[in-house]
Parts: C-alpha cells; sequence; structure tokens
C-alpha cells in the first residue's frame, strides 16, 4: 500500500467529478480500460473518485462515449509540484540563496543568554564571557566552553556552578548561586488576616492581640499588633502567634444529561507546506468546504541536519480530521456525581494541606426537565489565617 502511494504521488493524482446520466458507464468502461479509479464515492448528483495523471490524459474517448462531464476538483503529486517550482523560480532561487546564507551564519554565535542568576547581574556575566572569547558574532570554532566556566566561577564568588552550552546560534550561560543564609527579622511587622473567617483560637508568642475568639474578621484585617521594647522605643519586636478561624469554602460544579460530543468520522484531508525561513511552498492544500465540523492537527518536523546548524527550514503537515455532532446521554444521577466532583476538586485546590475539615455539605439544584444539574459544595475548615505585614520605617 505504501509502495502504490509512493508510485502515484510520483505519477501524479487527480481528483475528479462525473456527472450526467450513466456515471456508471464512464466507471464501467474504465474498468474495461485498465483505468484505475479508486475513493470512489456516490452523492445524490454525481460521483467522486482518484485517477492518476497518465489516465487522466487518456479518458478524453471514454467520456464521449459515456457522455458525462468530468470536473477536475483537486490534483497534487510531483508533476505538479514541478509545475509549481517552474512558475516560482525566483521563490526557488531564494530560498537556495537562504539555504547557503543561513548555512554560513549558522556557523557563528549571535545569540547570548544567561539563565538563573538573581544575584549576580546578566552584564556582568556576559562581561566575563566575552573577555574570555564568548562574544556575539564569533565562530563558533574559536570558543573554548572549559575556559569560560572557569573565569566565571573564579571572577564571581556568589556562583557555585555554571554550565556553557552552544545550540544552533544561540550561546547559553547558565548558573546556580550560592544558598545565602536569610536576612534577619529586624523590620517591625504585625499580623493581619490572609482570608475571612470567625476566630477559634488565639496562640500568643510577641505582639499585642487586637482580636478575641468568637471575632468575624475580613481578610486584611489586623489580628496582632507589633510591640515595642519598654528600654528601647526605637526598637520593636514582631508580632508572632497563631490565629486559628473557622473558614469557609463555596463552589459551584455543572453538567448536563443531554451533553454536545463531536467525534471523528474517520475522514481526513491532508495538506503539506515546506517553510523556507518563514517563506511557505504548498506541496499538497486541502479543501474541507465538505466538512461541516473539522478538528486541525499540526504537525510540524525539522531537518534534523539543519536543526543542528540552526538552519530554520520545516516541513509543516496539516491534518484536518471531520467530525460529527452526536448527543452524548448520561443518568440524572450520573450527572449529579459528575457535578459534585467538579465543585469539590475547586474547593480542593485551594484548601491548605494543614487545614482541620470540620464539615462537607453538597447542594443538589436542577431546573425542571433535569437537564441542567448544579451542584454546591460547602466545606468549612479549622486553619490559621495569621500573615505577617512587613511595617515600613
Amino acid at each position: 500500500m505504501l509502495m502504490l502511494n509512493i508510485i502515484n504521488f510520483i505519477t501524479g493524482i487527480v481528483k475528479i467529478r462525473i456527472s450526467g446520466l450513466f456515471p456508471e458507464k464512464f466507471i464501467n468502461l474504465c474498468i474495461a480500460q485498465n483505468i484505475l479509479l479508486w475513493k470512489i464515492i456516490e452523492t445524490q448528483e454525481c460521483f467522486y473518485a482518484y485517477i492518476r495523471l497518465t489516465d487522466f490524459l487518456q479518458i478524453r474517448p471514454l467520456v464521449l462515449r459515456s457522455r458525462v462531464r468530468i470536473k477536475v476538483m483537486e490534483y497534487y503529486g510531483l508533476p505538479f509540484i514541478k509545475k509549481r517550482l517552474k512558475k516560482r523560480k525566483v521563490l526557488v532561487i531564494g530560498a537556495i540563496i537562504s539555504v547557503v546564507v543561513l548555512n554560513v551564519l549558522s556557523s557563528f554565535v549571535w545569540f547570548v543568554d544567561v539563565q538563573g542568576n538573581k544575584l549576580v547581574s546578566d552584564l556582568d556575566i556576559k562581561q566575563i564571557a566575552q573577555n574570555n572569547g564568548l562574544k556575539v558574532g564569533i565562530a563558533k570554532s574559536t570558543i573554548t566552553v572549559k575556559n569560560i566556566e572557569n573565569a566565571i566561577l573564579y571572577h564571581l564568588p556568589t556562583v557555585a556552578w555554571t554550565s556553557v552550552s552552544i545550540n544552533g546560534t544561540r550561546a547559553l550561560i547558565e548558573v546556580v548561586e550560592k544558598t545565602l543564609p536569610p536576612p534577619l527579622e529586624s523590620s517591625p511587622a504585625d499580623l493581619v488576616a490572609v482570608k475571612d473567617g470567625e476566630i477559634t483560637e488565639i496562640v500568643l508568642i510577641y505582639g499585642e492581640p487586637v482580636v478575641k475568639v468568637g471575632d468575624r474578621v475580613s481578610k486584611g484585617d489586623l489580628l496582632i499588633r507589633h510591640s515595642l521594647v519598654l528600654a528601647e522605643a526605637s526598637k520593636s519586636i514582631r508580632a508572632k502567634g497563631i490565629i486559628n478561624a473557622k473558614v469557609r469554602y463555596e463552589a459551584l460544579g455543572e453538567a448536563k444529561t443531554k451533553e454536545e460530543q463531536y467525534l471523528r468520522t474517520g475522514q481526513r484531508k491532508v495538506a503539506v507546506a515546506v517553510d523556507f525561513n518563514n517563506q511557505k511552498l504548498w506541496l499538497k492544500k486541502a479543501d474541507v468546504s465538505q466538512y461541516s465540523f473539522f478538528e486541525k492537527e499540526q504537525i510540524c518536523k525539522s531537518f534534523s541536519k539543519w536543526r543542528k546548524g540552526g538552519f530554520p527550514v520545516e516541513l509543516h503537515i496539516d491534518v484536518y480530521h471531520e467530525l460529527e455532532k452526536k448527543w452524548s446521554l448520561q443518568s440524572y444521577d450520573q450527572a449529579v456525581e459528575k457535578a459534585k466532583i467538579q465543585a469539590l476538586s475547586q474547593i480542593q485546590n485551594i484548601i491548605p494541606l494543614n487545614a482541620q475539615i470540620l464539615k462537607r455539605e453538597i447542594e443538589v439544584m436542577s431546573d425542571e426537565d433535569n437537564m441542567n444539574v448544579n451542584v454546591k459544595a460547602i466545606i468549612e475548615t479549622i486553619e490559621d489565617i495569621g500573615q505577617d505585614l512587613v511595617i515600613e520605617q
């Protein structure tokens, strides 16, 4: 089958529409003359079929004998590609020149990037690399990666590890900085609520509490105020403590007992193009006008030899899958369960791992026909809602 497809592609393929009073007679005459027709599709008005280009040029007598009308719908294959290329000589010559120029340019470094640094600036790292032979416009063959890595480690004490790699025309300098001890907490800070809730427990460590058990607080409300050291009025102690509160979460899940689905029919059409430096040359196009619904699948393949050299030549394949609209049915109980899982998942994604769950409620709502099902999930937890708020001095 694969060999037959290759032969057909080399000889050229034509998709034709056969219309008239007796299209079947034309098909029978072709069979009698050993003319191959395949993928024959019958509609209310005509037939569609594929035929080799060499056979297509010989069917005129059969068309006259069967009194049918033939219309070319699509054509593709090597003969038609050659014809297109002859019409686009300028584009082909430009593509060849681009290949040559880009192959030459790909032997140089045109981009230098830095990753992983937070304390050290990109400029400092690039300057050290430049002083040791890595800069924009330099030939890749002259770069000594080990020397650059050693120079960065020597001149930047805060860097623990570095790696220099060259991929195409891009040089990437990756660094890992040494982990420094966290700064001392010297700035004054209050403890504020990170979310709404009802206070259930207060464990005071430092500071002055401004709420009591049973109070309802909103996000951002002050919980514990920092305090000043009596001996030194200018020195303060950060507020610290545990403020446990009852927090309520709500989420809504939706599901239907009858939903639209779009499923593939198995029919598909393929379009193929070659991309030369963002200039597309179509080898084969796809007519999807007959599809009411379709799904497009894009496949992009780079030529491995050129990809390693940084040359942007790619093969684009677009596959159009015909879709058929169908209805997916499920029971009312199945829809409720689906909506319930959806609602609970939304809440579970935002509840802290150390929260204690007090209560879980599920409320089911649906329309009169039970077509649309809504489920409200309510979860109450006990959790620490305190968060530091640094006070600018």
